[in-house]
């Protein structure tokens, strides 16, 4: 190809392969099992040291926090191997513990009052059931009185006679009726008659109307006084369940208190406040050498890591600048291929045509002279030249050879009345773009 790069720069370096993830695993893995084996070897060659340690601190904390105080005591081992064995060694003496003693007391002296509150209890809960069971009477015996019975009784009889009149309210009916028509001048006729039957009427309404007022309040007096008297059974029987609630409150009081009491008890017991502590100085060294084994197969696996990423990362620096090389290369070559096909912008000069095509055609030129060819792909000899009627010499191509290999860069163009051929730049900027790209490549 032509519009090479520069100098040989030589073959290319070996890229940097993918790790191999797998293996990086087993080796790191292998690597941190041999490690870890020999850690769990010395610490379980170590455990009953540690073991006596966590248990004997324990023990002399616990000790030191009594109330009583006491002998204090540690581990020395003899013998190595099957026979080693540990012989226990008085080391001092625990004085009494003053707090332990004074948070003891305290205890003891607030769980003494739960029997004057068991107590008030017990006499809260006796009058809440009395009390109870009063209101349930009350209300079993809130229905009807015997006077509100028989009174109910005689409204309900004297309502079901309705409209009807007794002998007498029927005579006063009448002799009210006559004495009216009388009054008037009037003596016995029709008229008295239907006077006498509409008086009749009137004293029935009137009855029946003094009937339902009777039988209305005796029942209104009925539901009133059964009400009032299953309210005050309610009210009575609630004043029932403040009371066993407030018994039920002191029950639950004195069963806080006592669990206060244990675990106040438990707060100040030497050996709950021992373990802990003691426990815990064992436990730092079990965990620090847990830590430990937990990080080799970690650091394994990060020196195996970074192992494997510095070669990578060589490799592929090697291969970059191998890479960024050849591309200034390429460039260099480009650069001077651009260079001599920069004439295609002005190869026309004052002879451009329409739709940016430049006259080219080789009728139109005179002193021809071949330079050679162009170096490109294309393969398109290149000459000295002048227009016709134009003394500038210039250096191109011309259209008859462009349109051998490249026809879609030439065009027919109307020129001074004639047809004659004219090149498009662009066309064949585009050509030689695509074959530099594909040099580059």
């Amino acid at each position: 190809m032509g519009g090479s790069g520069g100098g040989n720069i030589g073959p290319a370096p070996a890229q940097a392969q993918p790790i191999d993830y797998n293996s990086l695993i087993q080796s790191a893995g292998s690597a941190a099992g041999n490690i870890m084996k020999q850690q769990y070897a010395s610490m379980i060659e170590n455990y009953p040291a540690m073991e006596r340690l966590q248990l004997g601190s324990a023990q002399n904390i616990g000790t030191m926090l009594s109330g009583e105080g006491g002998k204090l005591y540690s581990y020395k081992q003899t013998g190595k191997g099957k026979n080693q064995t540990w012989e226990k060694v008085e080391v001092g003496e625990a004085d009494p513990n003053l707090y332990t003693q004074r948070a003891t007391g305290a205890v003891n002296e607030a769980l003494g009052q739960r029997g004057g509150m068991q107590a008030q209890a017990d006499k809260l809960s006796t009058i809440g059931d009395w009390i109870t069971a009063t209101a349930a009477d009350s209300y079993a015996q809130s229905g009807p009185t015997g006077v509100e019975s028989e009174l109910y009784r005689q409204g309900a009889a004297d309502l079901a006679l309705g409209r009807s009149l007794s002998p007498e309210q029927i005579r006063e009916a009448q002799q009210a009726a006559r004495s009216s028509m009388a009054s008037r001048g009037l003596g016995q006729s029709l008229g008295t008659t239907a006077a006498e039957i509409l008086n009749r009427d009137a004293y029935a309404s009137q009855r029946e109307a003094e009937r339902r007022n009777f039988a209305g309040s005796v029942n209104d007096m009925l539901t009133r006084n059964v009400l009032t008297r299953r309210d005050q059974a309610a009210q009575q029987a609630a004043l029932g369940a403040n009371v066993l609630g407030n018994a039920a409150t002191g029950y639950g009081n004195v069963a806080n208190l006592g669990l206060a009491g244990a675990q106040a008890n438990l707060a100040v017991d030497p050996v709950q406040r021992g373990i802990a502590p003691g426990l815990g100085m064992g436990a730092g060294t079990l965990n620090t050498m847990g830590s430990m084994t937990s990080n080799t197969y970690g650091n394994a696996m990060q020196l195996a890591g970074n192992v494997a990423g510095f070669n990578s990362n060589m490799l592929d620096s090697r291969y970059n600048a191998w890479s960024n090389l050849r591309a200034a290369n390429m460039a260099a070559g480009a650069t001077r291929q651009a260079g001599m096909y920069s004439m295609f912008g002005g190869l026309g000069g004052g002879l451009l045509s329409g739709g940016g095509a430049a006259l080219s055609d080789k009728r139109e030129k005179t002193e021809i002279k071949p330079l050679g060819k162009s170096g490109s792909v294309l393969g398109i000899k290149m000459y000295s030249y002048k227009y016709k009627g134009d003394d500038k010499k210039r250096i191109g191509m011309m259209a008859q050879d462009v349109q051998k290999v490249l026809p879609e860069a030439v065009t027919e163009v109307d020129y001074k009345g004639k047809k004659r051929l004219a090149i498009k730049p662009a066309v064949i900027g585009a050509a030689l773009a695509e074959e530099l790209a594909a040099q580059a490549a």
